[in-house]
């Protein structure tokens, strides 16, 4: 994979992507500071039958830097044709993340932080700027 992010950076000047998730297009932000994956609660709240509470009263760090007790989720989305179930923190309603406007439409709702771009072998490339993949595909052994 290798996708482009010209659009996001001339934008925002921040590297971001849009996944897929119940038919929705949803930006999120791959945050190279960040070692967790983070969801808004408004998402987490509108779509809860979808997403499956793997832990509770977890201790985490929010985007303003102070810790805070949150749920962990679990859920499936697609990008690039490929579809990812990963774990998210559960931000507390009053977080920093819902200051960040893309536009006058959107707002950013996640973020994807380092363990799950080291997890599926994604590079941020700021030179071009794009995120690719480095990982190779495994080939099946074949059977003689």
């Amino acid at each position: 994979m290798n996708y482009p992010l010209n659009y996001s950076f001339q934008r925002t000047s921040l590297p971001l992507i849009q996944i897929q998730f119940q038919g929705y297009f949803i930006p999120i932000l791959l945050d190279t500071g960040s070692d967790s994956n983070y969801v808004d609660p408004r998402l987490a709240k509108q779509f809860k039958d979808e997403m499956k509470v793997v832990a509770s009263n977890n201790r985490t760090f929010g985007v303003e830097g102070t810790e805070h007790e949150s749920d962990v989720v679990e859920f499936s989305f697609e990008f690039e044709r490929q579809t990812y179930t990963e774990r998210f923190v559960i931000l507390p309603d009053n977080n920093g993340l819902q200051k960040v406007h893309i536009d006058e439409k959107y707002q950013l709702l996640e973020i994807i932080g380092t363990r799950f771009m080291l997890k599926h072998g994604w590079v941020i490339d700021f030179s071009k700027p794009s995120v690719r993949t480095l990982r190779v595909k495994k080939v099946e052994k074949v059977v003689e």
